[in-house]
């Protein structure tokens, strides 16, 4: 069995909730992951963007099991009610029975039962490890996304972070906490920022002498080029996927649909882009601003799955349908 506190697997949860992938479109990240190696009890959560690893010792009673699991989305708001309402710094015992994960508490309280997988998750020792071993190279600037670099906080008052070159990801260290944070990358070369790009971008400010250019940029003349990126994109993208459809192989379907959506889904992305630019060119700008941030990010998945859910719609649903035709497909296409 696997013992600790009520105090300290709520501190598992409040380092790692903010990580949990729920929508992240990777199906062995909607979860919370368990891991006991016996002498630790570790939660682990990733999006993608972000992982975190928090871990907690375990009490003396505990006789060093080692297993993992990994606790559905849906289903953490129920065990993190049940672990509050245990008495305040309780032991709590983990045991696992095929795919059955069971809190037991204190005698007196009810067992809770929770359904888990234990496949299906990443190898998050080999990922931090290879972070961590990275040669340490010169990084004079790096571009992070602000609203992931919040999630830190549930670390504690103070974290130590590094990064080994401007590629790689940072690296969080807080109490009982290793965490990495995938960076920004620039869109082009010029969108790289350092000290001395920064240095002349604010000059006129921090030197009230320095000669000014009194020349006022509109918000369309600084996303004019986004708009131009886009537009090639999508008609380079187009053309590509025309050619693909003539070059693809009969026999495959599946590429066939898939190079002809491509195609067909960046026209229609061009079409409305063209008539945006003739109707409102304020709110394209606005929003092709909006939208290479988005991109830059990778979190476009998570923006559909509430977005369809504010427009009343069941994303979940959507889902399981999906995956309930990648099986029938796989079922009617494997090998006799």
């Amino acid at each position: 069995m696997t013992t600790l506190t009520t105090y300290q697997f709520t501190e598992l949860i409040r380092k790692t909730r903010p990580h949990l992938g729920v929508h992240s479109g990777q199906r062995g990240l909607r979860g919370l992951r368990l891991d006991s190696d016996g002498c630790h009890l570790h939660a682990i959560a990733s999006d993608r963007h972000t992982l975190a690893v928090a871990r907690e010792p375990l009490t003396e009673d505990s006789d060093g099991p080692v297993w993992a699991r990994t606790i559905a989305a849906d289903d953490l708001d129920t065990v993190t009610s049940w672990v509050e309402g245990c008495r305040e710094n309780a032991r709590i015992t983990l045991t696992v029975d095929d795919h059955t994960l069971t809190f037991a508490p204190e005698p007196g309280r009810s067992r809770l039962p929770v359904e888990t997988s234990s496949t299906d998750w990443p190898d998050w020792r080999a990922l931090t490890v290879t972070a961590l071993d990275a040669p340490l190279e010169q990084v004079t600037a790096a571009c992070w996304n602000s609203k992931l670099l919040a999630r830190w906080q549930a670390g504690g008052y103070a974290v130590t972070t590094w990064q080994a070159n401007p590629t790689a990801p940072l690296i969080v260290i807080g109490h009982n906490l290793l965490g990495l944070q995938m960076p920004l990358l620039p869109r082009a070369p010029e969108d790289t920022m350092d000290p001395a790009a920064a240095r002349a971008q604010w000059q006129t400010s921090l030197d009230p002498t320095a000669p000014h250019d009194r020349q006022v940029l509109s918000g369309t003349d600084a996303s004019a080029k986004l708009v131009d990126d886009f537009t090639v994109d999508l008609l380079q993208q187009i053309l590509r996927s025309t050619t693909d459809v003539f070059s693809a192989a009969t026999g495959d379907p599946a590429a066939l649909a898939a190079y002809a959506l491509a195609g067909g889904r960046s026209w229609i992305a061009y079409r409305f882009l063209e008539a945006l630019a003739k109707a409102a060119p304020d709110l394209l700008h606005t929003t092709i601003t909006t939208l290479a941030v988005e991109l830059d990010s990778g979190e476009f998945g998570e923006l559909a799955w509430h977005a369809a859910e504010q427009a009343g719609h069941d994303p979940q649903a959507w889902h399981d349908a999906y995956e309930k035709h990648l099986a029938a497909w796989a079922a009617q296409n494997s090998p006799a």
